[in-house]
């Protein structure tokens, strides 16, 4: 897994496996949800078991590639989750069938200067993202920044 977005304090990422991992001492990983206008991000401890096909936010203290182990226990869920995962790869068409009306977000760097989650394509509509990765799904909101 990689954590490329670099919000000058840290590396940022989305990841999704399709088995279960365990959460390593060198990131932290989070899921997220969003009431209203504010966005949550809820962490796993180190250790912990991130269940298959969950999509997460990682961050790490330094960018660059990460291993996880895999786990045959079966993880627990973080309630409210609004992050999904990508599988093998997601096209638009995939994603919009996936989560009907909604907007469709993806981490990046706006304008190089503010990390957060903003829509993969105008006006919020789907994207094509790659396997193993995460975007979010929400109900016609704004752009989430953190």
């Amino acid at each position: 897994m990689k954590a490329p977005v670099n919000n000058r304090e840290k590396f940022y990422g989305t990841y999704s496996n399709a088995s279960a991992w365990v959460v390593p001492g060198n990131l932290t990983v989070s899921a997220i949800s969003v009431s209203g206008e504010a966005l949550t991000m809820v962490d796993y401890a180190t250790g912990d078991v991130v269940p298959a096909n969950t999509g997460v936010l990682v961050a790490a203290s330094e960018g660059g590639n990460f291993t996880v182990n895999l786990s045959s226990g079966a993880g627990t869920t973080k309630p409210g989750n609004a992050l999904r995962p990508t599988g093998d790869g997601i096209t638009a068409s995939e994603m919009a069938t996936a989560d009907p009306g909604k907007e469709y977000f993806r981490l990046t760097m706006h304008n190089g200067i503010q990390c957060g989650f903003w829509w993969g394509a105008e006006d919020g509509a789907a994207f094509t993202l790659a396997a193993n990765k995460a975007y979010l799904t929400l109900d016609g909101a704004k752009a989430k920044a953190f």
